[in-house]
């Protein structure tokens, strides 16, 4: 039994039922970052569940990028395996792009990770205009239309548990090179 197993029994998720965990921030007083230049960040975890959906995308370019483990052509639909889906803040404002991510040290691009789904990032670069994850909404209820995040960078970050063969020993830690706020050089 892996993590999102155990995560299931704990919260006695079993079937196709789906339930959260709850979270918060190292400190609730404490502001979201903004970054400036190109910085390799550890993300702000805001939203967590544990689904056997994998809350097929649709609609890829609502989102302003998209990095994935996997070839687009795979199949994204599993019955019996587990998804961990969160979302991770990078920092207030707009952000120019997210160059690459991490996933326990390894770049999302490693050999480790291409032999199946076990991750896909989808990013919202921090405008005001932006909308919300609507396939995430549509997926759980603790995750609303409401929940646009508008000024705020963030990634809709899925895991994939397969039963039998783990990828990751517990939860997986991100990190993402992050291109931040554009400066002004005078030079």
């Amino acid at each position: 039994m892996g993590l999102f197993g155990f995560i299931g029994k704990v919260l006695g998720i079993g079937g196709a039922r789906s339930s959260k965990i709850e979270i918060s921030k190292v400190s609730a007083s404490a502001g979201l970052p903004i970054i400036y230049g190109k910085r390799r960040i550890e993300p702000i975890t805001v939203f967590k569940v544990v689904s056997r959906d994998s809350m097929i995308v649709s609609n890829i370019s609502a989102y302003d990028s998209v990095h994935q483990s996997y070839s687009s052509s795979d199949a994204e639909q599993s019955k019996n395996n587990d998804f961990l889906h969160r979302i991770d803040v990078w920092g207030q404002g707009i952000i120019e792009g997210i160059e690459l991510f991490w996933l326990d040290g390894d770049a999302h691009t490693s050999g480790r990770f291409k032999s199946n789904q076990y991750f896909r990032g989808l990013s919202k670069f921090g405008s005001e205009i932006q909308g919300v994850a609507t396939e995430l909404a549509a997926g759980h209820s603790d995750w609303t239309i409401e929940h646009q995040g508008k000024g705020v960078a963030y990634t809709w970050t899925r895991f994939y548990n397969v039963g039998k063969k783990e990828q990751f020993d517990g939860e997986p830690e991100v990190e993402a090179l992050v291109k931040g706020l554009k400066l002004y050089d005078p030079r």
